[in-house]
């Protein structure tokens, strides 16, 4: 079946892009059908997705009428799972509903990452190759300030169809992926200018309700809360049997950046243990100029604070994790095991993750 999805995802996606055999667009102006916010690569930390223009009562929304008769059904899949169409209060579940935008990590170190999410601004036909991305789309912080990052077009996709939405994402669009991470409870503001945006043939742009756009098109939206990704987490100590060596460290991944204000203590027994938290640089400090603070390591230290030995025991931990930017935090606690020695060329030794000067 899913095969069956693929092909005609394809067939369909070659139609949208004018590439059939008449090789034509749809007629009228070029209309920004959805803007998606979603996992930058394939195969991504959360396999995550949300239109920002699927709101309720928009021809995009799939929060149908259902009951016993008439069941929820999901015509795509999210990086290979089935998404959530549950039948609750007399209404289909709509996984992509605008809401709160999901934070994705860059946890695949893939090339083209960038910050682990993406927006994609898709319309429902080609725009002209000639055109330039990085002057047409930008994304500003609440502050107003334009945020770093790259824009490009992505001529590929249907704008109505897909088998899954993060493999084979809605397109044509322009795309934008932040140099960083997007941090978390923060608004941010996405802008077109509107008159450099024409179809092939010279027509305008215009919204998902097809009026002509004049100007600059914005559409704001805000980030969802700093919260503890088990896809990225080494050591969830919220779960039990947690059990690191004497010379590792803890390391607890999220979607979006924690700030250096974060704290954590831990105690053996009652007694505390002096521990430092910080974001991974890896294992040489020539990387803490780009620390990533989606993944905050806790390490044993001494009395003059360096980095040392976990004695043997059960130990419980706990957090108050800030997010960068000042999006709140949250608090999180649990407990760890440290037993056995230290072996060589293990990763989760502190040796592999330094802690910046």
């Amino acid at each position: 079946m899913q095969s069956k999805l693929l092909a005609l995802t394809f067939a369909v996606s070659v139609a949208a892009v004018g590439c059939g055999s008449d090789n034509t667009d749809p007629a009228g102006p070029v209309k920004l059908v959805r803007i998606m916010v979603q996992d930058s690569q394939p195969f991504g930390a959360r396999g995550v997705a949300m239109d920002l223009l699927d709101t309720p009562g928009s021809p995009l929304s799939t929060a149908v009428a259902c009951d016993a008769a008439h069941q929820c059904a999901s015509t795509y899949l999210l990086q290979q799972a089935a998404p959530d169409v549950s039948c609750n209060a007399g209404a289909c579940n709509d996984p992509i509903a605008a809401g709160l935008a999901p934070l994705v990590p860059p946890a695949t170190g893939r090339q083209g990452e960038a910050g682990g999410t993406q927006l994609r601004l898709v319309f429902n036909k080609l725009l002209p190759s000639t055109i330039a991305p990085s002057d047409v789309l930008e994304v500003d912080d609440a502050a107003g300030n334009r945020v770093a990052g790259t824009a490009t077009w992505d001529p590929s996709g249907s704008p109505v169809v897909s088998s899954d939405l993060i493999l084979i994402p809605y397109g044509p669009a322009l795309v934008f992926k932040p140099t960083a991470p997007f941090q978390a409870s923060m608004q941010y503001t996405i802008k077109v200018n509107a008159q450099l945006v024409t179809d092939r043939e010279g027509n305008p742009m215009a919204d998902q309700n097809g009026t002509i756009v004049a100007g600059t098109f914005t559409k704001s939206f805000t980030t969802e809360s700093l919260a503890l990704l088990p896809q990225t987490t080494l050591t969830d100590v919220t779960k039990s049997a947690v059990t690191i060596a004497p010379d590792d460290i803890l390391q607890l991944g999220f979607n979006a950046p924690a700030a250096a204000s974060t704290a954590c203590t831990a105690s053996l027994g009652g007694t505390p243990v002096p521990v430092k938290a910080y974001a991974d640089a890896g294992a040489s400090t020539a990387g803490c100029a780009a620390a990533n603070a989606t993944f905050l390591d806790i390490v044993a230290v001494d009395g003059t604070g360096a980095p040392t030995d976990w004695a043997a025991g059960s130990y419980t931990v706990s957090c108050t994790v800030d997010a960068l930017g000042g999006g709140g935090s949250t608090m999180l606690s649990g407990t760890f095991t440290v037993a056995g020695s230290a072996q060589a060329g293990d990763p989760q030794s502190r040796t592999q993750h330094v802690v910046c000067p």
